[in-house]
């Protein structure tokens, strides 16, 4: 299980990297750094869920604690690339990436970290409620053949 988180969170960082590189190229130069920013971080979270629930969709269905672990490591991996790929590849400032943080300024990142965090938890939650329903689903449809009968 172990390998397959660490592969999806890999895929999600290229698809989050992607989304920078649009925002630096589509979106800032048309909009404006700011609306840049907040379309960017409404798209990273929606990649992250997505990503997210398609992983988990495919999985048995786990416990809460290995998906608050997973959900632990995604933002553990998160936070040890964003730094460094921050400052050697993108070149940022230690300030600018500390500043990241600070959602009183308007800067929207601990948002992708909630995000990062919650979603392994949160949507295995919801297919868990989802699989329930479809069994109880499937074990009602047989009964309610034989009354008919």
């Amino acid at each position: 299980m172990l390998w397959k988180a660490l592969l999806t969170w890999l895929i999600m960082a290229v698809f989050m990297v992607l989304n920078g590189t649009v925002r630096e190229l589509v979106y800032a130069p048309q909009l404006g750094a700011y609306a840049g920013h907040v379309i960017s971080t409404i798209l990273g979270i929606v990649i992250i869920w997505s990503v997210t629930w398609l992983f988990l969709k495919r999985q048995p269905a786990l416990s809460g604690n290995v998906l608050w672990r997973i959900g632990a490591l995604w933002l553990g991996l998160t936070v040890a690339f964003e730094f460094p790929f921050g400052h050697f590849v993108d070149g940022a400032s230690w300030q600018t990436l500390l500043a990241e943080y600070n959602l009183l300024n308007g800067r929207l990142w601990l948002l992708i970290l909630l995000s990062t965090a919650l979603a392994p938890p949160l949507c295995g939650r919801r297919l868990r409620l989802m699989r329930g329903r479809s069994a109880a689903a499937r074990l009602a449809a047989p009964a309610a053949l034989t009354q008919k009968g």
